[in-house]
């Protein structure tokens, strides 16, 4: 009879068994020393991420500091362009009694650097005598049966010119938002374009008349250039002008130079550029002197060739032609074209 007290042998079945136990706990201290030299090893470049992190964010602030500096700059700026503008518009728009301008009534003119040279008094404006003259000696005005004197108005023109003799009129396009003055030197079509009435640079500029148009606006084709602000400002609402619909409701414009008043009517809205390079782009731009009817007639069957749609306006030799001309970026260098003929 066997005494099961007696301690037996282990088997060969618990022998494998203890074994494999022995061998899973070592492979498990294996995996964990190995986990944690992964993460050792992973942690170093870890630190380094979030340092990159954190000088990116600082980065970003900084730009966004810089880009809203940048941003207000603007904005103070075209606030400060719009104002002196509005300054402007208020003088002219200012009535008085009779038609007559008088210095009560005036709103204040930004105080201009006279960079056009030398001041000008129109010679139909009436001379003070001096005191130690005789009555008899002081001079009369003009025969204003020979020269008419320019309606009241342009009193008003007359009086901005005497102050900045680069200002040579003032365009209007009815119930838009186009109400500016036009400003023109002989040699230099940019300066105006980045600066305003006062001589100061400025984000918007002003309109201006070709320098290759004479100043006092009697010319049979004027050509004025105005930037294409994305505010709408200048010329950025000639961009409505591509829509058919708005040139029907805004068919005419005005234009006032120092000596008289015209109203234009629009017959052409037209896309062109300036690359002088591209035989297709209608050099509109060269036909400022028309001095023939056949040139006349070249200008304006060209021009409703490029329009992007109809107008039923007659035009014909004789009529004069007023261009209004913006950037377009819908083209390297390209340009929006408004043509209009006198009514």
């Amino acid at each position: 009879m066997k005494n099961y007290s007696d301690k037996q042998p282990p088997s060969d079945r618990e022998t494998r068994k203890e074994e494999l136990k022995k061998q899973f706990y070592k492979s498990k201290e294996q995996s964990r020393a190995e986990y944690e030299e992964q993460v050792e090893v992973v942690s170093v470049p870890s630190a380094y991420g979030k340092l990159f992190r954190n000088i990116s964010l600082i980065i970003l602030a900084g730009v966004l500091v810089v880009l809203g500096i940048f941003m207000g700059r603007e904005l103070l700026l075209d606030r400060q362009s719009r104002e002196n503008v509005a300054a402007l518009q208020a003088f002219v728009a200012t009535p008085s009694e009779g038609g007559q301008v008088t210095t009560a009534d005036q709103p204040t003119v930004p105080s201009s650097v006279n960079t056009g040279g030398q001041q000008a008094v129109p010679e139909n404006t009436e001379q003070p005598a001096a005191q130690d003259q005789p009555q008899e000696e002081t001079e009369t005005p003009a025969d204003t049966s020979a020269e008419p004197l320019p309606p009241e108005r342009m009193e008003k023109y007359w009086q901005l010119y005497q102050i900045n003799n680069d200002f040579c009129g003032w365009l209007t396009i009815p119930e838009s938002v186009v109400d500016y003055p036009v400003m023109h030197r002989s040699d230099d079509n940019d300066f105006y374009l980045s600066h305003n009435f006062d001589g100061e640079t400025d984000v918007n500029g002003l309109l201006v008349l070709d320098k290759r148009c004479a100043a006092d606006g009697n010319e049979d084709h004027l050509l004025i250039h105005g930037h294409n602000m994305k505010s709408g400002f200048m010329f950025g609402a000639l961009k409505n002008y591509k829509d058919p619909a708005y040139c029907a409701a805004h068919p005419s414009i005005r234009y006032d130079s120092l000596f008289n008043t015209r109203t234009y009517e629009i017959f052409a809205v037209f896309l062109s550029s300036t690359n002088l390079a591209d035989p297709q782009d209608f050099h509109y731009y060269d036909y400022i002197q028309i001095d023939s009817e056949e040139s006349f007639d070249a200008y304006v069957s060209s021009v409703k060739e490029q329009a992007l749609y109809p107008i039923d306006v007659s035009v014909e030799y004789g009529d004069d032609l007023l261009t209004l001309s913006t950037c377009d970026y819908t083209k390297d260098n390209g340009r929006l074209v408004i043509v209009a003929r006198s009514r």
